[in-house]
């Protein structure tokens, strides 16, 4: 009794500074995400009608709508409406904002916050711009749901840090972290961002919980690492939101994923669980910094050959022989594939492969059935 109620002290306690941490972020940002939600909004107004001039909110408490429509605009001059919906997709979906003139053809739309799969919302109002009613029932959308397919030895800090880069990368060699390397590296501005968001969540959670490593029960280690990680990652989403809007948009849900990224949990249960604060913090860097680079590299690939653009912008010269096949999914599978080849050319062979790792090193090690993977022949 006395053990159960020390560990629950342990984890309240974690879950209260996890908390404070939370409310000190939310209180300094949610005023910058209000403004840069008004800004974004007045924005959208002016691109989906054009010919509008200013605009007022409509009480749409006294209609009938349905429940998707959260705000409605009028324009002034009696140019048409502007229409705010919420969908329902995966997790809150996307916020899409929708002109339409006074004969009820569709001015344009734009998203304005998704959570959708990435580069989905730049491609969604092209289903909808200048048609009318009895046209969008025939355009194929999506609704309800998502296009989303479904013992250490001691080191010397310089190892520890490049350890991350190429020798244990954790996207090409690891193999780990394989869902957002594929969805935000279209583009070289979102892949960089993901790649820092990913690295702040992995120092912080790695300093965190190398400090408490000796606090943190045994039998509570995952609960609470998964408390502390969703809490670091709140924060940097916050941060995001506040003060890198449009890298806010781009990255839409993968942000929250960045909780169950493997990448995270693994160092925190495989290092930073059994080293010190600053080799902790050292590892949460090089481990990101590899994975910022191996995000970066694969989506200038796709994006320079693919689509003959840089972080957004044309490459003119490139536009007579872009690939597009490599801005697709098998097209980033095959860039992802070619890039670990590389990897085992350039460490030739000798980078660690998966049987390489015992047991110990891995997360779920205390409640696998480690006899059967041995009377399996399984090499741990």
């Amino acid at each position: 009794m006395k053990t159960y109620l020390k560990n629950l002290l342990v984890f309240i306690s974690i879950c209260g500074v996890m908390t404070l941490l939370l409310a000190t972020t939310n209180y300094f940002t949610a005023p910058i995400i209000k403004e840069n939600e008004r800004t974004a909004t007045n924005k959208a107004l002016k691109e989906v009608m054009p010919k509008g001039e200013t605009f007022d909110m409509v009480d749409i408490s006294t209609f009938t709508l349905p429940e998707k429509v959260t705000e409605v605009y009028k324009e002034t001059g009696g140019v048409g409406y502007v229409v705010k919906l919420t969908t329902s997709g995966y997790g809150s979906g996307m916020v899409i904002m929708c002109g339409v003139y006074m004969n009820g053809t569709v001015t344009g739309t734009t998203c304005i916050a998704s959570n959708e799969t990435l580069g989905y919302e730049k491609t969604f109002g092209e289903n909808f711009t200048n048609k009318n009613n009895a046209e969008i029932d025939s355009v194929d959308t999506v609704a309800g749901a998502t296009k989303t397919t479904e013992a250490m030895k001691e080191k010397s800090s310089l190892s520890v840090l490049l350890n991350g880069i190429i020798k244990e990368n954790p996207v090409l060699v690891l193999v780990l972290g394989t869902c957002p390397t594929l969805a935000t590296t279209k583009t070289v501005d979102g892949a960089f961002g993901m790649g820092l968001a990913a690295l702040a969540v992995l120092v912080c959670s790695n300093i965190f919980i190398s400090m408490l490593r000796k606090i943190i029960p045994e039998s509570m280690r995952i609960p609470c690492y998964i408390v502390i990680i969703a809490g670091f990652v709140t924060i940097v989403k916050m941060l995001v939101q506040a003060f890198l809007p449009d890298l806010y948009v781009t990255l839409g849900v993968f942000l929250d994923l960045i909780t169950v990224n493997c990448i995270i949990l693994g160092r925190a249960e495989m290092f930073a669980n059994k080293n010190t604060v600053i080799h902790s913090a050292l590892d949460g860097v090089g481990m990101g910094l590899g994975f910022t680079l191996a995000l970066t590299v694969m989506a200038f690939i796709r994006e320079v050959f693919g689509a003959a653009t840089f972080a957004g912008n044309a490459i003119p010269f490139m536009e007579e022989y872009k690939i597009e096949f490599l801005t697709k999914a098998p097209g980033g599978l095959l860039v992802f594939g070619l890039m670990i080849a590389l990897i085992y050319v350039v460490t030739k062979g000798k980078a660690p492969t998966k049987k390489s790792f015992s047991c110990e090193g891995c997360p779920l090690a205390s409640t696998c059935q480690k006899g059967v993977c041995q009377a399996e022949g399984v090499e741990n």
